[in-house]
């Protein structure tokens, strides 16, 4: 009797201290799951309107790795979520340019604001002969001005 009394001593204390050490498991892990859901909560990317990450030293830093690119000739950013100040900051990249002639910006959120920097662009830049802009936001009237602009630019060629 003595001796089944000990081996359920035994076993009750070592089922106890298992208990214990899942019980706790759990609990850390409950908590570390926890903390990470609030950590990718905190996480926020960049803002998908703009090109650079909304620092003047990132834009200025992109605009010159642009710059080093002289053969490239097309630019294709459809659906990329760019809105007028991600188009204002490509504008401003592209003014300088020595060879993009062709912008490909159909189907991002770009309304009249972000149309009059492409005219903007289109107007001083001869060398952009072709802009997409389907399926933006703008008004027709704008979109027609670019595309004769970009046009004329390519008939004087």
């Amino acid at each position: 009797l003595f001796y089944f009394c000990h081996l359920f001593m035994i076993f009750f204390s070592y089922a106890y201290l298992l208990f214990i050490f899942i019980c706790v498991s759990f609990f850390v892990s409950y908590c570390f799951c926890f903390s990470l859901f609030f950590f990718f909560l905190m996480i926020r990317r960049p803002p998908r309107s703009t090109l650079s990450s909304s620092s003047a030293a990132s834009d200025v830093y992109k605009r010159q790795v642009l710059a080093r690119m002289h053969n490239l000739t097309d630019i294709n950013l459809a659906n990329n979520g760019i809105r007028n100040d991600g188009v204002r900051h490509l504008c401003r990249a592209l003014a300088s340019h020595p060879s993009v002639c062709r912008i490909d910006l159909s189907h991002n959120a770009i309304a009249r604001a972000g149309g009059k920097d492409i005219l903007s662009l289109v107007n001083t830049c001869s060398r952009i002969i072709a802009v997409d802009l389907e399926g933006t936001s703008m008004d027709a009237a704008l979109r027609t001005r670019i595309q004769e602009r970009a046009a004329a630019n390519a008939d004087s060629k």
